[in-house]
């Protein structure tokens, strides 16, 4: 509610007439005169309590190191395969499920005999409606790529095999079986390979 004006200040509003001259007659000091309190206008209301806004965020885990690009190459495969498990290792608050592991290794191949191997895979898992659990997705990539890369890496050790200077016929044989054994080359191609790699006149 606005106060009412009051108007001008005056002598008669400071002083009673009559009590002036009272005093006067009976030769008193005059008293000061009283002010006159003007009427004050009302408090404000309290202004309503401001709401902010919190900001605080929800943490999110850190992510450390990471998994490289897989092309398919099989030299590079079982180095890629650790990899993967040691970063799924390490970041488990983020990837505690079977399927967030599967989801981000195929994200990882996007080239070469990899991305070819990834989308049959991606289209398997969401035909199916479901992802694998972690250890079936690491065999199954291991008995695609890991394998050939024993196969592929015995065969091109038999390839450039030879008998050393001094070598006997009993060592040189175990060593070329512990390759011929993961080659996957049939007897004929290990004949013909063997006859290249010892000395001529043992033959």
């Amino acid at each position: 509610m606005k106060p009412e004006h009051v108007g001008y200040i005056t002598v008669e509003n400071l002083y009673n007439e009559n009590d002036f001259k009272e005093f006067a007659a009976s030769g008193d000091p005059i008293p000061p005169p009283t002010p006159q309190i003007l009427p004050t206008a009302p408090n404000p209301p309290p202004l309503p309590p401001t709401h902010t806004m919190s900001n605080t965020t929800a943490s999110k885990p850190t992510k450390f190191g990471q998994i490289d690009e897989f092309n398919g190459m099989p030299n590079q495969a079982n180095g890629w395969m650790l990899s993967a498990k040691a970063y799924f290792d390490v970041n488990n608050a983020i990837y505690d499920s079977d399927k967030k592991k599967v989801f981000e290794a195929l994200s990882h191949m996007e080239e070469g005999a990899a991305l070819a191997w990834k989308e049959t895979k991606s289209t398997e898992y969401t035909g199916s409606g479901r992802y694998p659990k972690w250890a079936d997705f690491e065999t199954d990539f291991n008995g695609t790529f890991i394998t050939a890369d024993v196969k592929g890496a015995a065969s091109a050790a038999l390839m450039t095999m030879k008998m050393e200077t001094g070598e006997t016929a009993v060592k040189f044989n175990s060593r070329f079986m512990v390759d011929a054994g993961k080659s996957g080359l049939n007897d004929e191609g290990l004949i013909m390979v063997y006859k290249s790699s010892i000395h001529p006149y043992l033959l």
